[in-house]
This record gives structure tokens, sequence and C-alpha cells, in this order.
């Protein structure tokens, strides 16, 4: 992150991350019909997607912070309120 806006955390730009994991792939093809949901720009199947994944892990971000994620595992960007 090269700059970050000056406001606290509940005003968003916070990293959302789910910290999913699996073991066997079947436990991969078991959950597809949920995980298909994050390709899809429809906003009724990211709220499902996010009920579904429960609370995310949330980082805040500083200038200068480098981060590094999977990814092909779920991840958002809090927006600006």
């Amino acid at each position: 992150y090269l700059l970050m806006p000056e406001v606290d955390d509940s005003a968003g730009g916070n990293l959302e991350i789910w910290p999913l994991s699996w073991r066997w792939r079947y436990q991969f093809y078991l959950n597809a019909p949920t995980l298909s949901a994050l390709t899809i720009q429809d906003r009724f199947a990211q709220f499902r997607l996010r009920e579904r994944l429960g609370a995310p892990l949330l980082i805040h971000p500083e200038a200068g912070d480098l981060v590094l994620l999977c990814v092909q595992r779920p991840h958002a960007v809090a927006g600006f309120g």
C-alpha cells in the first residue's frame, strides 16, 4: 500500500479475508456451488456468499505495508462509507 486515506477503521478500506481451507479435493467439490458465487458480479449472490462464509478476518493496512494473499481465496476491500 502506497497511500491510505486518513480515516478511522470503521470508515472502510479494511482488507477482508475469509480463511477457508480444505484438506481434500472432495471438500472443495462439495462447496463448489457456494464458491462459484465468487466469480459472479451479482450483489445478491455476494450477500448470500457472505452469509455462508461467516465473518472475515479484518486487516487494516497502513502506508508501506505489503499484503500477500492467495487471490483464489475469498477476499474483499470494505468500501469507504
